[in-house]
């Protein structure tokens, strides 16, 4: 990969412990992807998801969060979000575990590290949503649907490490729905209903996932009735 002035100085460790291993972990993810280069990115938003984090996960949080200051700024801002959980649900699929707890434990460790533990999910939609074209990175899947789509902006699906490093580096590696050429549409589908409610949309977006079952897929949707509302 391509690395400007800036990135290599990260990799040189000149701008801190915390920037050194994410622009190293980064060039590794790009170059898996054959990206060329970074895109910069202002908005990120890190999963809190506790059950693939892992005790390990925390504790790297943890240790970043230990460093001082000067070690660990951040080039963007970005969001953890509180999960909800059905606690019955939880307790049959998972006993012994008290997974709303073990959540907040990550949420908590992301907030030393200066990430605003907020709902993203509302306010991806509303507070902090990018614009028209804009890169972001976001790890949280109905977000980076919603990005890519109904705003138009621009993100792959950052798995929870890549968006932590993007925090440190203020970019991710241009790859996937980066570029002009994986952003056109590979599948065309004509509605001959409209939806009326977010549970007919569901339905919608199921079939043709079925249909497709590919992350590098991109479908257009043709609709029959009015523009839908968010």
């Amino acid at each position: 990969m391509k690395l400007n002035d800036l990135e290599q100085a990260m990799r040189d460790g000149d701008h801190g412990d915390a920037a050194q291993w994410a622009i190293t972990y980064q060039q590794r993810v790009g170059e898996f992807f054959d990206a060329e280069d970074f895109v910069e990115v202002r908005l990120i938003h890190i999963s809190s998801d506790r059950e693939t984090i892992g005790d390990s996960g925390l504790a790297f949080i943890e240790e970043l969060a230990a460093l001082p200051a000067e070690a660990r700024r951040p080039r963007a801002f970005a969001t953890a979000d509180f999960r909800g959980f059905d606690a019955d649900a939880f307790q049959f699929l998972l006993p012994g575990r008290d997974l709303s707890a073990q959540s907040e434990e990550v949420v908590n460790a992301l907030a030393k590290l200066g990430v605003a533990t907020s709902h993203a999910y509302v306010n991806d939609h509303s507070v902090t949503a990018p614009g028209f074209g804009e890169s972001c990175g976001y790890s949280g899947t109905p977000s980076v649907i919603y990005m890519n789509s109904i705003v138009g902006a621009r993100c792959n699906f950052e798995a929870g490490p890549s968006t932590l490093a993007a925090f440190f580096t203020g970019r991710v590696p241009r790859y996937g729905f980066h570029l002009d050429s994986h952003r056109r549409a590979t599948d065309a589908f004509k509605l001959d209903f409209e939806p009326q409610d977010v549970s007919e949309w569901g339905a919608v977006g199921a079939l043709i996932g079925q249909r497709l079952n590919s992350y590098w897929r991109v479908p257009a949707i043709e609709l029959t009735g009015g523009r839908p509302s968010i």
